[in-house]
């Protein structure tokens, strides 16, 4: 199926979902919440749970961006952020950012995943579930000679294309250890389905519902987990923890170290040490 035809029908999807009554209810004073990640970290994952939350619609259109710096169109979108409403970014941890946003009124909902993952889940998104017309970078690992070579790119990055997974890590790394964050696990929400642990995604569901003040009954919890993950999202790879050990060569090991990945790695949580 068409990539925009895909996106297409999850436009229309959270529209509806959008209608439901305690959807409607959250529009007089339900909490104001930011959905941001990792590129392939599983902010679809995210999403999907929150718009089966009370009190809570989806309102993301285009997600909002800012590598470099925050642009005044992605300033412009945070404070449209309506009550009961959430909305996806992939937003680094900007100085300015960092800064305004606590002010703002807005329940930040930060998504990480395994980044040897991320670099797996990338190349396959750019390379597979996209043409020329639909990604940029699409061409360029195309013209690659075979998957190996195409993860080596996602991990190192290609000039002018985009940022090695060092540089991405070290963007995001100042939203980490923060109270004014909420770190969510893709591995913690992924649940059984996913390769997972379905009483963590319960757990993890909870806190979230915690951290944005709509109160859950166990039940809600539980319907909300048995919807969270789905094979329907236009950016959908894979879905699974830990595919990076069938991926990853020697080769890309060495290359995702070299990157700073490796110590990189153990900020974010996923090794105790550089040794792994």
């Amino acid at each position: 199926m068409n990539h925009y035809v895909k996106i297409g029908r999850q436009r229309a999807v959270n529209a509806l979902y959008g209608l439901r009554p305690t959807a409607l209810r959250g529009r007089l004073g339900g909490p104001r919440v930011l959905v941001n990640s990792i590129p392939k970290a599983g902010t679809h994952l995210l999403g999907n749970a929150l718009r089966h939350f009370p009190r809570l619609r989806d309102t993301t259109f285009r997600t909002l961006r800012g590598w470099e710096r925050v642009p005044a169109e992605t300033w412009r979108g945070l404070q449209a952020i309506q009550p009961g409403a959430f909305k996806d970014a992939h937003l680094p941890a900007h100085a300015d950012l960092v800064a305004k946003l606590p002010q703002m009124g807005i329940r930040h909902v930060l998504m990480i995943r395994d980044p040897r993952d991320v670099v797996v889940s990338l190349a396959r998104y750019i390379t597979y579930s996209h043409s020329e017309n639909t990604h940029r970078m699409h061409a360029a690992f195309a013209s690659l000679p075979d998957d190996d070579a195409r993860l080596l790119a996602a991990i190192q990055g290609i000039p002018g294309l985009n940022h090695g997974v060092g540089n991405v890590l070290r963007s995001f790394r100042g939203w980490l250890g923060r109270d004014d964050v909420l770190v969510v696990r893709f591995e913690d929400l992924v649940g059984s389905q996913g390769a997972g642990d379905a009483e963590r995604q319960l757990r993890t569901i909870e806190a979230i519902a915690r951290y944005i003040g709509v109160p859950l009954s166990r039940e809600e919890t539980i319907g909300i987990a048995g919807r969270t993950f789905s094979t329907s999202s236009p950016t959908f790879t894979g879905g699974r923890s830990g595919g990076w050990r069938k991926a990853f060569k020697p080769q890309h090991i060495e290359a995702f170290k070299s990157a700073n990945g490796g110590e990189l790695i153990v900020d974010y949580g996923y090794e105790a040490s550089t040794d792994w």
